[in-house]
């Protein structure tokens, strides 16, 4: 009996997959033989993960994480202007800053370039730094900044 193309190729491509088949059991016999090692735990790597210089990811992060440097540990600095421990790299505060800010050294002696002045309105102590203001940040706000409205506070029967 003659066999059909398509039947003989049937056959063929059966006889050589069986063929491939027995040359990857072959080669997977001959790799674990002497198989690639875990650099980490050094356990045997499977053939389909031959590439691979780890057993897993866990492996693979132990490596690598010893390998790169961390974050360094949070160095503690003395604040530039009241001295105090902070975390920051000058200054402990924002408020510490403005004042340095604000500060100048003639001679090895601070001067402060702010001016500590008595508020026309309400009596408080308050900082300004123009020579010429009268009133604090909260007076501003509720009566305004202009002369004339200050005079009136202070002296009504003038107007």
């Amino acid at each position: 009996m003659k066999m059909s193309k398509s039947e003989s190729g049937k056959l063929g491509s059966i006889k050589s997959t069986i063929a491939s088949h027995n040359k990857r059991n072959e080669r997977i016999n001959e790799y674990n033989l002497n198989p690639i090692l875990c650099k980490c735990c050094g356990k045997p790597i499977l053939y389909d993960k031959r590439i691979n210089k780890y057993c897993s990811r866990s492996c693979s992060t132990k490596i690598n994480n010893t390998l790169f440097q961390k974050r360094p540990a949070v160095q503690i600095n003395n604040c530039i202007f009241c001295g105090k421990e902070t975390k920051n790299e000058k200054y402990c505060s924002h408020k510490c800053q403005m004042n340095h800010k604000l500060t100048i050294k003639i001679n090895n002696t601070e001067y402060s370039i702010v001016y500590f002045k008595k508020c026309k309105c309400c009596n408080l102590i308050f900082t300004a730094k123009k020579l010429q203001s009268q009133k604090c940040n909260k007076c501003k706000e509720l009566y305004g900044n202009s002369r004339s409205e200050l005079m009136m506070k202070r002296a009504p029967y003038f107007f």
